[in-house]
Formats: C-alpha cells, sequence, structure tokens
C-alpha cells in the first residue's frame, strides 16, 4: 500500500513537472505543433488529456498579457 502512494506522488510531482516545463518553455503554437498537428487521433486525446494543464496555463498567461 505504501508503494502505491510512492508511486502515485511521484507520478503526480513528475506530471506537475512536465506541464509547468511546457507552459513556460514552448510557445502556443510549437505546443499545438507537437501535440495536436500530425497526431493521430488517439495520440492527440492523450496528449492533450496530460498536457491539460499546461493548455489552460498557457490561456491564463496569454490573459493576464
Amino acid at each position: 500500500m505504501i508503494f502505491c502512494k510512492i508511486v502515485l506522488w511521484l507520478f503526480i510531482a513528475l506530471w506537475t513537472v512536465a506541464n509547468a516545463y511546457e507552459t513556460y518553455s514552448k510557445s502556443g503554437k510549437e505546443m499545438y505543433d507537437e501535440l495536436v498537428a500530425g497526431q493521430c487521433l488517439v495520440g492527440m486525446v492523450a496528449a492533450n488529456a496530460f498536457y491539460a494543464p499546461a493548455w489552460l496555463l498557457k490561456g491564463i498567461k496569454a490573459l493576464i498579457k
């Protein structure tokens, strides 16, 4: 049970870092090219589900500027 909690928290930490990196290191166009353009339907859905917080943060950042 403890192993499952450790793995879950590790996944959440890595997911947060990956989304923060994607948000602050790439422009919206680069994110679109990488996550949407040229992907099959399954890949597009999976990538955008994983990076949904990055898209949200990118949108908030654009509204603030």
